[in-house]
């Protein structure tokens, strides 16, 4: 049997869409042939398993009440929106008005903030913003 006529029984299948990569096996003389955009996607596949492996001993925590931690997120929070916002909501975070908090979640350097006012400050807006820890302590990165 020639190649041509093995190519025309056992012609190449490619991934069906949605998929990862465009992977193609070619099946000459019953063996599986690994083409290169599969070994891409191989190597992109064992590179974030061995990031999350690195990673994977972060675990998410909440901070206590009154935790300085806490605390530092909060005034961080008020301080961004004392610097992006005009009117009550600047008035507020200038005067330290309280949240109630929803959530605060820290999960290694990054952590999510979730509250609204205490008694109709900040207007009673849902406030949410991701932050992260630097060299310079918390900062926002975005808030809506």
């Amino acid at each position: 049997m020639t190649l041509s006529e093995k190519r025309a029984l056992f012609p190449p299948k490619i991934a069906q869409a949605g998929q990862f990569s465009t992977v193609r096996v070619c099946r000459l003389s019953l063996c599986t042939h690994i083409q290169p955009n599969t070994m891409k996607c191989i190597k992109t596949m064992m590179a974030v398993a061995a990031f999350a492996l690195v990673t994977g001993n972060v675990q998410a925590y909440v901070p206590q009440p009154g935790s300085p931690e806490r605390d530092a997120i909060c005034n961080t929070v008020r301080l961004a929106l004392a610097n992006s916002q005009q009117g009550a909501l600047q008035r507020d975070a200038l005067h330290g008005a309280r949240f109630i908090i929803d959530l605060i979640d820290i999960e290694g350097t990054d952590a999510t903030f979730v509250g609204h006012g205490e008694n109709g400050a900040y207007l009673g807006l849902r406030i949410r913003a991701y932050l992260r820890y630097g060299s310079n302590g918390w900062y926002v990165l975005t808030m809506d």
